[in-house]
C-alpha cells in the first residue's frame, strides 16, 4: 500500500454532535423555514449552513466565521453531513448570507419556531420555563440608533420586516466592562434538559423590570398557536417583580420578593418561635405565609438557608467592627476640634450618629476656658469660654443589630398561583432555585471556548443572528447531555468521571473528551476505496452505543 493511498479524517465528539442534530431534525425544520434555491448556484441548504456553525461553536475552538472553511477540511463531511458536501462550501459568503437570512426572517422568531416543535415532538416540555438575561460584551465602533431616550429591542418581524437593529450601546455591564458597548442576551429555558425555548437580544441598556416581561408576553402570543404546549409558570428572578407583573393576571408567576419592599423587609427582620418554621431539609426551613401586596393575591414563602446564614452574618459582624472603628477615628479627630457654641458641638454629634446603622452615640460638650487678652494674666482674673469640645461614647444599636441578624440567611419567594395541588408548598423553593439552570446556559454561550465569548462581527444584523446560532448550539449540547444521562440511568449504567469515579450524570463536555480521538481512516487497495473508524475503545463503544444508531 502506498503512502499516497491513505488519509485520515478527525472525527473526534463531532459524529455525536452531527448525529443529535440528525435526530432533532433540526436541518429539515431550519430547511422549512429558510428555503434556498439550488438554481442559484446554493450548494448546501440554510439548515447545512446553520448545522456547519453548530458543530463549529461544538468544536471548543474560537473560530471566526470566516475560518469555518479551514475547520472542515479535515472533518469527514460525507458522515457530518452528506456525499458531496465539501469545506469550501462553509465560506465566509454562505454563512454571512445564512446569518443575514435569520435576520430577515426573524432570528427569535426562527429559533422559537424549531425550539417549540423539536421540544413538543421530544416531549421535552414541562409546566416551568426560567428566564433571565445577560449582557454580551462588543468590540468595534458601532452607530447607536436614535431611541429618544427610549430603551429599543429587537423589531417584532411578525408585522414588518423592515426596521431598525437592536441598541449597541453603553449600559449596566454584568462582565464589568463598562468601557464597552454591549447588548443583552434574554433566555428562557423549559423541561427536564433545560432547553432554550426562546431566546431574543436587547439593546445595551433594556432593562431587565421591562424585558423580561415583554419577553413573556411575546412567548405567550406566541404559544397560541401550539396546540401540545403546557400553560407556563414563569421563573425569575426579583427583576420580574413589578407593578406590570402584579398587573398581568393571565402570567403565572415565581419569583423573589425585592427587599426594598417595606412588607417583606418587616417579615425577614421579625422574630418567630421555631414552632412556626417547616423544615423542608438540612439547609433550609421555611414560614408559608398569604399576602395581598399590590392588590394581588399571592402565597409568600419566606426561606431561611443555614449556609446562606453561615455566610451573611459572618460579613454582618465584619460591618459591624468595621463601622466601631471609623467611628472611633472620626470621635477622636472631631475632640481635636474647638466649636464656638454649644449647638454647634450638639448638631456635630446628632448629624454623625445619623451616618451609623449598627451603633449609637452618647453625645457631650465640655466648654474649654482661657484667659484673654495679652500679657501674664492677674491672679484674680476670670477666663473666658472660647469654645466647645466634643466628647462622646459609642453604644451599640442592639435593636438595629438583632433586625440585620435577623435577616441573614433570609428571603421571601413569592407565586400567584394559589392552587396547592398545582404548586406544593414544599415545591415551591425547589422550583425556584432551579432558576439556576438559565445561569448554566449563559455561562455556555460566554464560555471562552466558544465563538460569543466576545462579539466581534461589523453587522449589528448579524451579532443578532448569531446569538440564535449560538442559542442552537446550547439547544443540542443540553439535550445531547440529557440523552446520554437518560440512557444510563435507564441501563443502570456509568461512565468514569475526571477523577476516575462512576457517575450516571456525566456533563457532555466529558463525553466529548473521552471520544475526541476518534478518526476516520481512508485508504486504496488496487483501485477500491475503503473507509474505517478508528482509535475505538470500550467507553467510546458504549458512548456511541447509547447514542444510537
Amino acid at each position: 500500500m502506498e503512502l499516497e493511498a491513505i488519509r485520515t479524517e478527525q472525527l473526534g465528539h463531532l459524529g455525536i454532535v452531527s448525529a443529535t442534530i440528525k435526530q432533532l431534525g433540526l436541518i429539515k425544520e431550519i430547511d422549512a423555514l429558510l428555503p434556498v434555491s439550488h438554481k442559484k448556484g446554493a450548494k448546501v441548504t440554510m439548515g447545512e449552513r446553520v448545522a456547519a456553525m453548530i458543530l463549529n461553536g461544538l468544536g471548543f475552538l474560537n473560530d471566526r466565521l470566516y475560518m469555518h472553511s479551514q475547520f472542515f477540511e479535515n472533518k469527514p463531511l460525507s458522515r457530518l453531513f452528506r456525499d458531496g458536501v465539501e469545506a469550501e462550501h462553509f465560506n465566509d459568503d454562505a454563512l454571512g448570507d445564512c446569518l443575514d437570512a435569520i435576520y430577515e426572517y426573524g432570528a427569535s422568531k426562527l429559533f422559537s419556531n424549531v425550539a417549540f416543535k423539536i421540544a413538543c415532538e421530544q416531549k421535552l416540555l414541562d409546566k416551568f420555563s426560567r428566564i433571565d438575561t445577560t449582557s454580551l460584551s462588543v468590540y468595534g465602533d458601532y452607530e447607536e440608533q436614535d431611541t429618544k431616550g427610549e430603551e429599543s429591542s429587537i423589531i417584532d418581524r411578525e408585522e414588518s420586516t423592515e426596521g431598525k437593529e437592536f441598541n449597541i450601546t453603553y449600559g449596566y455591564s454584568k462582565q464589568k466592562r463598562m468601557d464597552l458597548k454591549q447588548i443583552i442576551l434574554s433566555l428562557t429555558v423549559n423541561g427536564p434538559s433545560n432547553l432554550p425555548l426562546w431566546v431574543e437580544g436587547l439593546s445595551g441598556n433594556a432593562s431587565d423590570k421591562k424585558s423580561i416581561k415583554a419577553s413573556i408576553e411575546k412567548i405567550e402570543k406566541f404559544k397560541k398557536q401550539l396546540k401540545e404546549a403546557p400553560n407556563f409558570i414563569y421563573v425569575a428572578d426579583s427583576a420580574l417583580y413589578s407593578k406590570e407583573l402584579l398587573n398581568s393576571p393571565d402570567i403565572r408567576w415565581i419569583t423573589r420578593v425585592p427587599e426594598t419592599i417595606r412588607e417583606a423587609k418587616e417579615l425577614c427582620q421579625k422574630d418567630y418561635d421555631e414552632s412556626q418554621w417547616q423544615k423542608l431539609n438540612d439547609k433550609y426551613k421555611v414560614i408559608n405565609l398569604e399576602s395581598n401586596y399590590g392588590k394581588v393575591q399571592q402565597r409568600w414563602q419566606l426561606v431561611y438557608s443555614s449556609n446562606g446564614y453561615n455566610r451573611e452574618i459572618a460579613t454582618l459582624e465584619k460591618k459591624i467592627e468595621k463601622e466601631k472603628g471609623n467611628l472611633t477615628k472620626v470621635i477622636k479627630k472631631l475632640g481635636k476640634e474647638l466649636y464656638q457654641c454649644e449647638a454647634d458641638a450638639t448638631n456635630v454629634i446628632t448629624k454623625l450618629e445619623k451616618t451609623q446603622k449598627y451603633h449609637k452615640l452618647v453625645g457631650n460638650y465640655i466648654a474649654e476656658s482661657k484667659h484673654v487678652g495679652q500679657g501674664r494674666p492677674k491672679a484674680v482674673a476670670e477666663k473666658e469660654i472660647v469654645g466647645y469640645r466634643v466628647e462622646a461614647q459609642i453604644i451599640v444599636n442592639e435593636e438595629e443589630i438583632k433586625k440585620a441578624k435577623n435577616t441573614c440567611g433570609r428571603f421571601i419567594i413569592t407565586t400567584n398561583e394559589l392552587d396547592k395541588t398545582e404548586l406544593p408548598d414544599d415545591k415551591l423553593l425547589l422550583e425556584y432555585k432551579n432558576q439556576s439552570k438559565v445561569e448554566k446556559g449563559f455561562r455556555f454561550i460566554k464560555n471562552n471556548e466558544f465563538m460569543l465569548s466576545s462579539v466581534y462581527l461589523k453587522k449589528a444584523s448579524r451579532i443578532e443572528a448569531l446569538l440564535m446560532i449560538m442559542s442552537f448550539c446550547l439547544l443540542v449540547y443540553n439535550v445531547g447531555q440529557y440523552k446520554i444521562q437518560k440512557a444510563l440511568e435507564a441501563n443502570k449504567d456509568t461512565i468514569l468521571n475526571q477523577v476516575k469515579k462512576p457517575t450516571d450524570k456525566p456533563t457532555l463536555r466529558w463525553i466529548f473528551r473521552l471520544i475526541d480521538k476518534i478518526s476516520v481512516v481512508i485508504y486504496s487497495i488496487e483501485g477500491n476505496t475503503k473507509m474505517v473508524v478508528s482509535n475505538l475503545c470500550e467507553t467510546s463503544k458504549k458512548i456511541i452505543r447509547y447514542f444510537g444508531v
